[in-house]
């Protein structure tokens, strides 16, 4: 599961009960979490990131346990990015996660990233 961020999509998602249930079910059963922008906010609320480093939107950092200055970040089946200028990165990170860094790559050379 990836969630998008900005306001006040992310907002809505830490506001439904059934989102933050299915995020946890997920991380639970070591599948794929991710979440860009403002959204590791939904993450932390969910508690997918008590144990886990993480990133974020600028200045929302003091809002999540483990927060790091990176574009990127995976921690195990979780995978975090700061926001809009990081999506290419953050999609490849996740293609990584999913097919390997060979597919990675070569997605990454054909779209010229």
């Amino acid at each position: 599961i990836v969630l998008p961020g900005g306001d006040p999509g992310y907002k809505n998602l830490m506001k439904s009960h059934d989102i933050l249930m299915l995020v946890k079910k997920f991380y639970e059963n070591g599948k794929l979490v991710g979440a860009i922008c403002a959204a590791p906010l939904v993450l932390a609320k969910a508690g997918v990131l008590d144990n886990k480093l993480a990133t974020i939107y600028p200045g929302m950092e003091r809002d999540i346990p483990r927060p790091r200055d990176a574009s990127v970040i995976v921690d195990g089946n979780v995978i975090t990015s700061k926001g809009p200028g990081t999506a290419i990165e953050f999609a490849l990170a996740i293609v990584e996660y999913l097919l390997g860094k060979a597919k990675a790559i070569e997605l990454k050379n054909i779209i010229v990233a």
